[in-house]
């Protein structure tokens, strides 16, 4: 069991942490204890990638707020935008690769940016478009190094509202 001292719970580990919270507040569901980690059959390599591709996303999405998103945002300030693919998924989805389920490769891979607005649709169109400014911004950041070249790399899709 946990020590409670002044509503503060002193604890060694997360057994002690989940008792020292139901000791704190009796009105805590039973929480359920986490499965101990087997070292035979735990995937540490995909925790290690998973761990590096959800840091990278909060930092291509920082990047995209500051950077990208306020030079379309003057066109329309009702857009909405995000990324699709490997980089977001963490896992290959498209049924035509040959690495159909496989992990990102985050030696070399893409991001598949997409922003809605029927504004900026009918001024791009349904055609790629390339952000030189950006897509450097990302080469000079730090972790972006699998980021493949160029238009390969980093790419935006304009889309209609609802499609």
């Amino acid at each position: 069991k946990a020590a409670v001292k002044g509503g503060k719970a002193v604890v060694k580990g997360i057994d002690e942490a989940v008792d020292a919270a139901q000791t704190i507040n009796k009105n805590l569901p039973s929480i359920p204890r986490p499965n101990k980690i087997d070292p035979s059959t735990s995937k540490v390599d995909d925790v290690v990638q998973g761990s590096k591709l959800a840091n990278l996303q909060r930092t291509f999405e920082d990047l995209a707020r500051k950077h990208l998103l306020p030079k379309y945002l003057k066109d329309d300030p009702k857009l909405k935008a995000g990324y699709t693919g490997s980089f977001k998924t963490g896992t290959v989805g498209n049924p035509k690769k040959t690495n159909f389920g496989d992990p990102i490769n985050l030696d070399s891979y893409d991001i598949d940016y997409w922003i809605e607005s029927d504004i900026l649709f009918k001024k791009y169109g349904k055609k790629l478009v390339e952000d030189p400014e950006f897509r450097k911004l990302l080469s000079n950041t730090p972790g972006f190094e699998g980021l493949r070249p160029g238009r390969s790399g980093f790419t935006i899709k304009f889309k209609p509202s609802g499609g």
